[in-house]
């Protein structure tokens, strides 16, 4: 799992996505695709085939803190976008590599980086810039750390796709600023206007599962009923705890593949080696399907 230890331990929050990017581009072009990256940081890949498209997506982002002020003894004032989970203090890093400790307070998010005014901390984190969980992947055959959730489908999507043998038309999209409200995925879909496409999400608990609905979306029932052929063994999710951009492509036939993670929205999150592995079989069989 070389490229999810890459992709989890790149400073990559909401919107601010280009140390993954650049992670998954470089991948998806020694795959064989043609390869952009769209203005919201999507990166955007494709393998010329024949027939209806084919878009297999995923997204890519962490949960992040932007700095809004500073407190006169030094301290942080943040707002989350994602990690509002968090419970009791967490280690975090600026993008300079300087690390604090993250408090929260009810609603109230606050970090300390070492500075002892808020002059000097302003300009080690100015106001507008991201702080991340600090937090090495520990390896095995469960994986913890940070953006796990997110970056385990992108991890799989890349494992897929080094496979797929297919003359299908085949669009690959790692969605940026999902946890802004999906952005990224609305973006491309529209630009590239798939007829059929897999979203790979994650979902509390363990395991692959295939998702029949949640709070936003409900599968279309031939993908749906198709991924289940491929994987029998496979969960079918009805859950709202899942986080996927399946509800982002309106206008196509869509399913959703699964990958169970614990801790989500935290800097120790949890996911199975297998599971991602699973889901990259899962992925393979649908593209290569007659």
């Amino acid at each position: 799992m070389k490229i999810l230890k890459e992709l989890s331990e790149a400073f990559s929050p909401s919107g601010f996505e280009d140390a993954a990017g650049s992670i998954i581009a470089a991948e998806m072009e020694k795959a064989g695709f043609t390869v952009s990256t769209d203005v919201l940081g999507s990166v955007l890949c494709h393998k010329e085939g024949t027939g209806k498209k084919l878009l297999l997506t995923a997204f890519f982002d962490e949960p992040g803190f932007i700095v809004t002020d500073a407190e006169e003894d030094g301290t942080l004032c943040l707002r989350p976008t994602g990690g509002e989970s968090v419970d009791g203090d967490v280690r975090v890093v600026t993008e300079s590599g300087r690390v604090g400790t993250l408090k929260k307070e009810g609603n109230k998010f606050t970090a300390f980086i070492g500075e002892g005014t808020k002059e000097s901390a302003l300009i080690t984190a100015p106001i507008g810039s991201y702080l991340v969980f600090y937090s090495a992947l520990k390896e095995g055959e469960v994986l913890e750390g940070k953006a796990l959730s997110s970056r385990s489908g992108a991890a799989a999507l890349i494992a897929a796709v080094k496979k797929i043998k297919t003359e299908r038309d085949l669009y690959v999209l790692f969605a940026s600023q999902h946890l802004s409200g999906s952005r990224g995925a609305f973006s491309a879909s529209g630009t590239l206007s798939p007829d059929e496409v897999i979203a790979v999400g994650s979902v509390k608990g363990s395991g692959v599962y295939i998702s029949a609905m949640d709070k936003r979306f409900i599968a279309d029932k031939c993908v749906r009923d198709e991924l289940i052929k491929l994987a029998p063994g496979a969960k079918v999710s009805v859950s709202d705890t899942v986080d996927s951009d399946a509800w982002a492509f309106p206008a196509a036939m869509t399913g959703a593949v699964l990958i169970g993670a614990e801790n989500m929205g935290t800097p120790c999150e949890k996911v199975s080696a297998s599971d991602i592995n699973a889901a990259a079989e899962l992925i393979k069989k649908y593209a290569e399907r007659g």
